[in-house]
């Protein structure tokens, strides 16, 4: 019976790329890739909870009142989230409970002057 020819050491270098690999497969399994979501956003409750949608731009309004999207804020992320008419056919709003219903109030002219559909306002459950 022959024996079995000795196999060389395993390269160390292997072992490490594999377990960088392996974390990167947790990170990119455990992180939130979602560059829209707000900070410390609570949005105000009703009856029926309203989540975004997937179809329609994503705005953020904060407590005090600044419209977000993206990195965008103010005028340049209404431009930025109509742009091209990309919120004709709708759009969600993430409004905080805290900011003021004036400036949502304003806000509203503004989205239709802008050529934005249906405007739906998320919400969570009672």
């Amino acid at each position: 019976m022959a024996a079995d020819p000795p196999r060389a050491p395993a390269d160390p270098l292997i072992a490490l790329i594999n377990v960088i690999l392996l974390l990167l497969v947790f990170v990119l399994m455990v992180a939130r890739l979602d560059p829209d979501a707000p900070g410390a956003l609570s949005p105000p409750a009703s009856g029926a909870g309203t989540t975004a949608g997937a179809g329609g731009p994503v705005l953020t309004l904060d407590a005090g009142g600044v419209l977000r999207f993206g990195a965008a804020s103010g005028d340049a992320a209404l431009a930025a989230a109509c742009d091209g008419g990309a919120c004709a056919g709708g759009l969600m709003l993430r409004a905080d409970a805290a900011a003021p219903a004036s400036a949502l109030a304003a806000l509203l002219p503004r989205l239709s002057a802008a050529g934005a559909g249906p405007v739906r306002l998320a919400t969570v459950p009672r």
